[in-house]
């Protein structure tokens, strides 16, 4: 009579079960890996998403100051058109 170790039917079993656990425990560690990953990039988005915001808050705050620049070179580029005008007539 066979012994349940020396059964190949069993010894199979147990040999695909151990090649089934192994793959198992690899796709976990993947999984866990890929998780903390996912963890990771996440926080680096929010990040990112809050750093843009805050350049936009500044750009739109770069654009309306150049918007009162232009706005008092546009009266200073008048005046000086009127002065030389007066020059001219002179």
């Amino acid at each position: 009579m066979y012994s349940s170790s020396s059964d190949p039917v069993v010894d199979d079993k147990r040999n695909k079960r151990r090649q089934l656990e192994s793959q198992l425990f690899s796709l976990e560690a993947d999984r866990s890996h890929l998780e903390r990953e996912q963890v990771s990039v996440g926080t680096s988005l929010q990040g990112l998403r809050q750093n843009l915001r805050q350049l936009e808050a500044q750009i739109e705050a770069s654009e309306a100051d150049l918007n009162k620049i232009e706005g008092k070179l546009l009266v200073l580029n008048a005046d000086i058109q009127k002065i030389k005008k007066g020059i001219r007539l002179l």
